[in-house]
């Protein structure tokens, strides 16, 4: 569970920094953490990907659409489509050689884990919007080989059938995706800032903060 949050008028007044995120131990299959406002609001002006997840995501718990809206549409004027490339790059990568990479045999839920962001980054490089949440929906709206998505859907359909994949041996068509699509380089070009950004997220900024006094 993810979430933003917004705390009183006068803690934004203080003199002392106050710890902006909420973080609680994971127990069981709850994975609890949040991200105040004000911190939330400058990771977005940074095109953070993780972010931009939050706001696309298809489970929502508690949505207040006027906020989550707001923060959507300015998401969507940020330059995410590099970042995102970079951030998806840089996880793909580094799980894959930890995980998969150089071994025999892998936990095969492992794959999913670098399947998820690889796909993703294809989305990035051959579409303007953003990814989806569910490994599905990407997977439907990009080109992949044969091989590799007919692998991809033996994965999902087994994934829905047990929770516990095991190990077994690489899976080929995979590899060959993750690798060729690691190996290539960012292509979405740099854009210029929009002036008016910082100006319409210190709007939202205040907007929330006031309507909790």
């Amino acid at each position: 569970m993810r979430f933003v949050y917004v705390r009183p008028l006068d803690d934004y007044l203080a003199i002392e920094p106050r710890r902006d995120v909420i973080e609680c131990p994971i127990e069981g299959d709850l994975d609890l953490s949040g991200w105040d406002i004000q911190k939330a609001l400058r990771l977005l002006l940074k095109a953070n990907p993780a972010l931009n997840e939050w706001l696309v995501s298809p489970v929502r718990y508690r949505w207040q659409a006027t906020v989550a809206d707001r923060l959507r549409t300015l998401a969507g004027r940020t330059p995410y489509r590099r970042t995102g490339q970079h951030h998806y790059s840089r996880l793909g990568r580094s799980t894959y050689e930890k995980y998969i990479h150089r071994r025999e045999t892998v936990a095969l839920k492992k794959y999913f884990y670098v399947v998820r962001p690889v796909m993703a980054l294809r989305w990035l490089r051959t579409r303007t919007d953003p990814p989806p949440m569910r490994l599905s929906e990407i997977r439907a709206g990009i080109a992949i080989s044969p091989g590799a998505d007919q692998a991809v859907g033996e994965l999902i359909a087994r994934k829905a059938a047990t929770r516990e994949l095991g190990t077994g041996p690489r899976i080929p068509a995979l590899d060959r995706m993750i690798e060729d699509e690691l190996a290539k380089e960012v292509t979405a070009p740099r854009r210029n800032g929009d002036p008016q950004l910082l100006t319409d997220a210190n709007l939202l900024f205040r907007d929330v903060v006031r309507s909790q006094d």
